[in-house]
């Protein structure tokens, strides 16, 4: 019992270090826009590590909403993917069908800001390993943060597209009838 104790406690330490490794400034830059909305849910990840605080979540209305978009917007390219595949894959295989679609809505809603928190602080943390000086960082850190719009657009795209191949068999039965 003492070992894994230990072991715990390592990882517990060195996720502190990591996290502290991090500065809100630094996080802000990253950001970009709307970088105020991600501090709390910043701070509530850094509380939780040190047991200042339990388990928390953010809501984010744009990621429930707009689900992959959102993703695709902040730059987190694996997330968006994975979440624009799941409810296809959901109403393809099981029998919840757009119910499971409005399930991952809301799942993502709460875990969006936190996600989103943890790929800023590692992709910083990884900036600031090869950058060959603060200023360096610093420029790499705003450049690799921020949002796409192109990410928005495409994402956007295939949000709209899928809404209406949603809507399709409603509007076709509609078009039928004089």
């Amino acid at each position: 019992m003492g070992l894994l104790a230990d072991r715990a406690s390592q990882r517990k330490a060195k996720l502190i270090e990591k996290l502290e490794s991090v500065s809100d400034a630094e996080i802000v830059a990253f950001a970009g826009p709307n970088a105020d909305r991600f501090l709390p849910a910043w701070h509530d990840m850094k509380d939780q590590a040190t047991g200042k605080k339990s388990f928390s979540l953010r809501w984010c209305w744009p990621a429930f909403f707009f689900g992959s978009a959102w993703f695709l917007y902040r730059r987190m390219y694996a997330l968006a993917a994975a979440f624009l595949f799941i409810p296809i894959l959901l109403a393809l295989f099981t029998p919840i069908g757009s119910t499971g679609g409005s399930s991952l809505a809301v799942v993502l809603a709460m875990f969006a800001k936190a996600a989103y928190v943890g790929h800023a602080q590692s992709k910083i943390r990884k900036i600031k390993a090869r950058a060959v000086s603060a200023e360096d960082a610093a420029a790499k850190i705003v450049r690799s943060g921020g949002v796409s719009i192109a990410g928005g657009v495409i994402g956007g795209s295939i949000w709209v597209g899928l809404v209406l191949l949603t809507f399709a068999p409603l509007f076709a039965g509609m078009t039928g009838r004089s």
